[in-house]
């Protein structure tokens, strides 16, 4: 199962549930351009890693565009279902797009606001506490656990010892990720560049059981202040000669 994750602009947090119980192979989540999708150079590529990836999900957060206008891009790749939210004033917007399997995930879109992130974990608890079984959280979290997770700016983690006890809590681990280490930019130059790893993805033991290979790949940044990432269940092994 893949799935395809891309991010950009700071906006409230949000996020979005799904059910299922498919053997799918590979899933993706991606995010949006400055000037939204639908007039955004990300679109074309996006469709590209997800038709050459076979991607069973396809989550796109901050599109600053309706769900409608995406919709038909998708179904030329065989994304039957499309669901979301439409943006406000230029502001917000996500799409879910999937090819009718069943799974359970949580995307999440993290408030980047300290004030609200201890709140909307809170609500991600309710979600957790009522669906049994395995869980995935993957997405834009806006929320570090470690500087670890960091290059430049300040070394100190907000609320980053809380949430790794709210992981701990809710029997979740970060699932291994190959690529770049970092997935967002600010955009500056020098000694003002920050880069953090605020894209990831969680599982807990019942999941990763399920998927005990499954690993995250992070793609370079460009296009956008965050780079997109895959989250593949099920990797291809290269069988390679001996010499």
């Amino acid at each position: 199962m893949w799935e395809l994750l891309w991010l950009e602009e700071d906006e409230p947090d949000k996020c979005v549930p799904r059910e299922t119980t498919s053997e799918a192979k590979e899933m993706v989540v991606a995010k949006k351009g400055p000037h939204g999708l639908t007039d955004s150079p990300t679109i074309p590529f996006i469709c590209y890693l997800a038709n050459n990836l076979v991607t069973d999900f396809v989550f796109l957060s901050e599109t600053k565009c309706s769900v409608c206008s995406l919709e038909s891009k998708f179904a030329r790749l065989g994304f039957v279902k499309c669901n979301g939210s439409d943006n406000i004033n230029n502001k917000g917007g996500m799409v879910l797009d999937d090819k009718d399997n069943e799974t359970f995930v949580t995307f999440m879109y993290g408030s980047p606001y300290l004030r609200e992130r201890e709140e909307v974990w809170s609500n991600v608890s309710l979600i957790l506490n009522v669906y049994s079984g395995s869980h995935l959280i993957i997405g834009d979290l806006n929320q570090l656990e470690n500087s670890k997770q960091k290059l430049g700016g300040r070394q100190k983690i907000p609320l980053g010892c809380w949430f790794k006890n709210w992981t701990i809590k809710h029997d979740l681990s970060e699932i291994t990720f190959k690529g770049d280490p970092f997935t967002w930019t600010n955009n500056r130059e020098g000694e003002n560049l920050v880069l953090e790893r605020l894209d990831r993805a969680y599982g807990n033991n019942d999941w990763k059981h399920r998927y005990p290979e499954a690993i995250v790949w992070n793609f370079p940044i460009f296009l956008s202040d965050h780079g997109p990432i895959a989250l593949d269940t099920n990797p291809r092994k290269v069988n390679r000669k001996r010499p």
